[in-house]
């Protein structure tokens, strides 16, 4: 590979549209990591060049399921890039979805995150 330069490739591919709730629900939540928050840790990330602190947005339920509402802010969360990662491929499930909170277990602990919180910020 050393020696190989890249090569530039066409892709034409079809996604789902999510919108600009993501960006909406960081400021919501004042760009804080929700898992974080309620296991008593800092829920701050670190500071963009811009002055904010860097958190990503999770839809709870996948957006690929095309359910009516995944793209709700009742169904999303504020997380920093580890909780993100660590939803999406680490020891971590959803046990409990309802209008106050979502509950999940994240190693074997239980993080129990409440939309009330969510919602009405």
């Amino acid at each position: 590979m050393k020696k190989q330069s890249p090569e530039v490739k066409q892709r034409i591919s079809t996604f789902i549209e999510r919108g600009a709730i993501a960006n909406k629900i960081k400021k919501i939540t004042n760009y804080k990591c929700l898992i974080c928050e309620a296991q008593g840790l800092n829920p701050y990330s670190f500071k963009k060049p811009n002055g904010m602190n860097y958190v990503e947005t999770h839809h709870v339920e996948p957006v690929s399921t095309l359910k009516e509402g995944v793209l709700s802010v009742s169904n999303l969360i504020t997380v920093c890039a580890n909780h993100h990662r660590q939803l999406h491929y680490g020891d971590s499930k959803l046990i409990e979805n309802t209008k106050e909170i979502f509950k999940f277990e994240i190693d074997k602990k239980i993080i129990e995150i409440k939309k009330k919180t969510i919602i009405d910020l």
